[in-house]
Order: C-alpha cells, then sequence, then structure tokens
C-alpha cells in the first residue's frame, strides 16, 4: 500500500508517530508538509519534502500558499492508494490538488482538534462546516483523536453518520518509550518544599497562565513551575509567566527522549486548560496519557473528557479555572494522604488506556478494504 501524507507542520511529533507506525507495518509513506516557527522535530526516518513555509493563524493568506503547492503533490500522485492529510486545510489541499484526475487516491481526513471556530454558531462557522461536509463526503476514513468527536460532533453537529471513522488516541508507543524515570518509588513530603508543578506541550491557555501565575505569586514559594514547550499565546501572557521566580522554562524538547528528564523533574502535572468549547467537550489531551505512564497525579479542569477519567479514578485534582480562589485553595491543600492516594490508584491504571496497541492494525485493515472497492469518489 502507498500512501502520500500531507502535514501542516513536518516537525511535529504527532504526525511523526502517525507515520512511523504506518512504516513499521509496512506501508510506502511519502511526506510532503509545511513548515512553520515551531519547535525542532527528531530526524524524519524517511526522505520528507517541504511545501513551503506558513504562519500560525493568518488563514486566508495560508490559501495562496496552498494552492501554489498543489502542483508539487499532483506530480506525485501517481500510483498512490490514499492521501493521507491531517487538518482541514491539508484536506482541501488534497482534494483541489487531485481535481479531474482520472485515477483518483482515496482520501482520509485525520482530525486531532476541532478548531474552535468550527464549533461556534457564526455565518462564517457555519460556512465552514459545510465545506468540511463537502469534503468528508469525499473521504474514505475520518481518524479522529477523541473518541467524542465522532458522537459530539460529527453526529450531532455535521450530521455525518455514514462516514466510516477510525480512533486513535494519542497514547504512547510501545517501540519508543522512555525510560520511566518519572516514577519514584517514594514521594516528596508536602512539608518538603517546593513542590514542583509540570506544564508541558504546547502552551496555549492564557488562563492557565494567569492563575499559575497569581497562584505561585500567593504561594510563598512553596510551589514552583517547570515548563517545557512551546508558547502560542500572545506575548503579554508569556513574558507574565516567564517573570516569576517560581518559574524554570527549560525551552522545547524532543519527543519522546526527553520526557523521562521533564517527568523526573516534578510532582505534579498540570493538564488543566480551556481552548474553546468544543476542547473542554470533547479533547483528550497528550499530557493526561503522559500523566499516567510516568505515574504523576494530575490537575485537570472540571468539565472536560480528562477530568471524568482524573476525577472518576482519583488520579489527581479537579479544579476550575472559572473560579479561581477556590481553586488556588484546594491547591493549597493537597497533602500526603491525597497524593499517596493518587500514587496508588495512577499504579493501577491498565496500560492499554495510555499506551498504542492494535490501532493502526486495525485502521491499515480498514483501509486495505476500502482499496479492493471501486472509487466512487467525484470532484
Amino acid at each position: 500500500m502507498n500512501i502520500l501524507f500531507i502535514l501542516p507542520v513536518l516537525s511535529d511529533s504527532h504526525y511523526q508517530k502517525r507515520i512511523e507506525n504506518f512504516l513499521r507495518a509496512g506501508v510506502q509513506c511519502h511526506v510532503y508538509g509545511f513548515e512553520r516557527q515551531h519547535y525542532k522535530g527528531k530526524p524524519w526516518p524517511l526522505e520528507i519534502r517541504s511545501l513551503g513555509f506558513i504562519e500560525h493563524g493568518k488563514y486566508f493568506r495560508r490559501i495562496w500558499t496552498l494552492l501554489a503547492s498543489a502542483k508539487t503533490i499532483r506530480k506525485k500522485i501517481g500510483h498512490q492508494d490514499y492521501i493521507y492529510s491531517f487538518n482541514l486545510d491539508m484536506l482541501f489541499l488534497a482534494w483541489f490538488s487531485t481535481l479531474f484526475l482520472k485515477d483518483r487516491p482515496k482520501f482520509v481526513y485525520d482530525l486531532l482538534d476541532i478548531h474552535p471556530i468550527l464549533y461556534k454558531k457564526t455565518v462564517l462557522s457555519g460556512l465552514l462546516r459545510a465545506f468540511e461536509r463537502f469534503l468528508v463526503r469525499k473521504t474514505n476514513v475520518v481518524v479522529v483523536a477523541s473518541p467524542f468527536y465522532i458522537d459530539g460532533y460529527f453526529h450531532e453537529l455535521q450530521t455525518l453518520y455514514s462516514t466510516s471513522y477510525h480512533v486513535i488516541e494519542n497514547k504512547l508507543n510501545t517501540f519508543d518509550l522512555p525510560q520511566n524515570e518519572g516514577n519514584r518509588d517514594v514521594l516528596k513530603k508536602t512539608d518538603d518544599f517546593p513542590m514542583v508543578l509540570g506544564f508541558f506541550g504546547i502552551i496555549r491557555c492564557p488562563r492557565s497562565l494567569k492563575f499559575l501565575y497569581k497562584f505561585l505569586e500567593t504561594s510563598n514559594g512553596k510551589f514552583h513551575l517547570y515548563i517545557r514547550g512551546m508558547f502560542l499565546v500572545p506575548e503579554q501572557f508569556k513574558e507574565l509567566i516567564l517573570t516569576s521566580p517560581f518559574v524554570e522554562f527549560g525551552g522545547s524538547y524532543l519527543y519522546p527522549d526527553e520526557l523521562s528528564e521533564m517527568y523526573g523533574k516534578i510532582d505534579i502535572l498540570w493538564a488543566a486548560q480551556q481552548l474553546g468549547e468544543a476542547h473542554t467537550k470533547l479533547s483528550r489531551t497528550n499530557r493526561f496519557y503522559q500523566g499516567c505512564y510516568f505515574k504523576k497525579p494530575m490537575i485537570t479542569q472540571a468539565g472536560t473528557k480528562d477530568d471524568e477519567i482524573v476525577a472518576g479514578s482519583n488520579l489527581g485534582l479537579s479544579i476550575d479555572l472559572n473560579q479561581p480562589e477556590q481553586s488556588m485553595e484546594l491547591l493549597r491543600n493537597i497533602d500526603d494522604v491525597k497524593r499517596l492516594d493518587w500514587q496508588n490508584n495512577l499504579n493501577k491504571v491498565p496500560k492499554e488506556v495510555f499506551l498504542i496497541t492494535d490501532e493502526y492494525q486495525e485502521l491499515i485493515q480498514k483501509l486495505k478494504t476500502f482499496s479492493k472497492k471501486k472509487n466512487l469518489i467525484l470532484v
């Protein structure tokens, strides 16, 4: 099977994880994608091709870059069985690049996040959803990172019931697991200050940064914050959190190479954030899976899907960023008994909750089934 992947960011570890799993399953993978101001990823295990540079946001300006790259992709389509597109703009590029081809590849649409604008009730949002429905109806399989996207978005909001869906959560791969140095046998006592909170990944929640800054400033040095990753927030929020004497920023990191070192430095994982209604109701965070693997108690935002599991299984603390004073008091009241309970419960979490098992094998079998059928995709 030959698959051409189109990536919105060539250096993103999520896309690299996806493609490496296909490679290991024997799929012939061809990777085209765009460059952005992003963290530096690991070297690719295969040849890749850049389609140019695009900026974060700037969606309408981006259209011209996408259209200009269509000619390059069209030349590569050749004997491809599928074009595998990450996110809506890449799916549009795949469709546009194959217009009027007689022997057109089939399409896969992989959705890591639902952009907030697709979930709003505005005229523009409605038009974009209609455009997405148009493209999804020409797609053979939609891959989602959260199982809740299927009912909560594609069924309920988009009324796309006949589409074939497949769930691959952003769990850790078994073939590149970092050494689990983060799982300490002896918990640091809560009076052995400071307690270190860890905030890792793409930092894009201004409300979390405002909350954490005030919490640290009013906690008399009893808590510190260790940040690793890349800020995607307005500059004033980045500057705010980095002015705190209780914050250490270690810059970006390589996934999964540096995870052990990072998690080994923290006591509690910050996994609370508010990024719009779709994220709150439907999404899952990378931090949840990593927290389970490294056995780190988590702080989650009330009402999120991660919080349902964390609060329901007592794996950490549920807070509400909309009630900051009450939430800060909950954090200050963390004690040894609570942390021991959280740790014991984390040790009981089944591995399949946070490790990839047979999700890719099942997807490949599904794609092989579709590839035997006549391609009925129309312009």
